[in-house]
This record gives structure tokens, sequence and C-alpha cells, in this order.
């Protein structure tokens, strides 16, 4: 689908509104940060920072995302259109969190091993990362 630029009537939004916008699109898109990402080019840090309105998004990049996440332009840029659904907060915060986790080496480590982990084995794992935790809460 390709997005159209007409029908926003020169009203402007905030970034920050245009950035939940594009972040909303994504995630009922079923897309992560890291598969934007790759599609765009770009590091996955440089869609978050889009989506948290840290640095405003050019038209060029804006027209590409719209294309990936199958949106008219129009959804992201005009007031009068309906907010693109979100997941939860609690669906944002775990996606968020792995996001983190996917972009460590450890982590990805972490997610390779659990792949064939039992629910004894994670929960043993757990364990072990409490009881480490612990013993470096005591020795502060």
């Amino acid at each position: 689908m390709a997005c159209d630029n007409t029908g926003t009537g020169g009203i402007l939004m905030g970034k920050e509104e245009i950035a939940k916008r594009i972040k909303n699109a994504r995630v009922a898109a079923g897309f992560t940060q890291s598969d934007a990402a790759k599609r765009l080019g770009i590091s996955y840090q440089a869609v978050s920072n889009y989506e948290r309105g840290i640095n405003r998004i050019d038209s060029d990049t804006l027209n590409k995302l719209c294309n990936i996440y199958s949106v008219s332009i129009n959804s992201i840029l005009s007031p009068e259109s309906e907010v693109p659904p979100s997941a939860s907060t609690e669906d944002n915060e775990l996606q968020e969190y792995l996001e983190y986790l996917k972009s460590r080496e450890d982590g990805r480590m972490l997610f390779s091993l659990a792949k064939n982990a039992t629910k004894e084995d994670v929960m043993r794992a757990i364990a072990i990362i409490e009881a480490l935790t612990k013993k470096e809460e005591r020795q502060e």
C-alpha cells in the first residue's frame, strides 16, 4: 500500500503524538523495532527514538514506514484520523525488554539456550540468577 500525502489540511501535530502513532502502527502490524530497523537499514535505536519522540522522523523514512506497516501517511499525520490501536502497556514493556535483550550478545545467547529448555531447567536457571544477585547485594 502506498502512502498518501494528501488530506492533512495543513494541521500539524506534535512529534510526541506522531511518535505514538508510529509505534502503534508498528505494534498493530506485528513488527518489532528490530524488524522495522532492518527493513529501513537503520538501527533499532533510531526506530525507538522515532517512537519516543526523541528524534523527528523525516518524510522519506515516514513514507517507508507507512509502506512497511501498510498504513496511510494520513493515519499517522492527520489529527482527524483514528489512532492505530496499540497493545497493552504490559505487552509494550515486554516488547521493549525483548528488544533490549536481543540487542545484547548475552541476551541472544540466553534466548538460544532457552529454546530447548524445560520448565524445570528455566526454574533452576532462575534460582541460580537469584542466588547470584543476592550474593552481589551482600558484597555491596
